[in-house]
């Protein structure tokens, strides 16, 4: 009885540091299967946004290509809503499109409530951008780089967005 009891506890030990090394084992594979499910939605995210954003750039430097003519000089303001409604009606994603001229004009484009072009609420109001220190520190940015520049995010009152530059001339 005392020999049957000793390999029974023999085994009852065996079998639970068998179930704690199985336990164990599972728990690591469960963690590596969840941190790997983690990061392939963390890179899919990041793909789809990179998409996006390359989709803007690449809008971006067709529109400064075409507001220049091969004088070196812009549009009209008629033929400026023409190019910027298109832009904004084919991205999907952009919604709004603003050109500051050298004297600080703007000059935008933005999507109504409808998802229609309009334009947008600072276009001609050069007063406003001068006095705007978020709008000059915005122009500033745009003005030191040489080439396309994505700006941080940028919050105005209860508005966000990306910034992204493109010099035209």
């Amino acid at each position: 009885v005392v020999l049957a009891a000793a390999i029974g506890s023999l085994m009852a030990i065996m079998l639970i540091i068998v179930q704690v090394l199985q336990f164990e084992a599972n728990e690591k594979n469960t963690t590596e299967l969840l941190v790997d499910k983690a990061e392939s939605i963390v890179t899919d995210i990041e793909l789809g946004v990179r998409r996006q954003l390359d989709l803007s750039e690449h809008l971006l430097q067709k529109v400064a290509l075409e507001m220049v003519s091969d004088k070196d000089t812009l549009m009209s303001d008629t033929r400026l809503e023409d190019l910027y409604s298109g832009a904004l009606l084919s991205h999907g994603r952009i919604d709004t499109l603003t050109f500051f001229d050298k004297n600080s004009r703007p000059f935008g484009m933005a999507l109504n409530d409808r998802g229609q072009p309009e334009l947008s609420s600072i276009t001609n109001k050069i007063d406003f951008v001068k006095s705007d220190p978020n709008i000059q520190r915005t122009l500033d940015l745009c003005r030191d780089s040489d080439g396309i520049m994505w700006g941080k995010p940028e919050f105005y009152d209860t508005d966000s967005f990306l910034v992204i530059a493109q010099p035209i001339w």
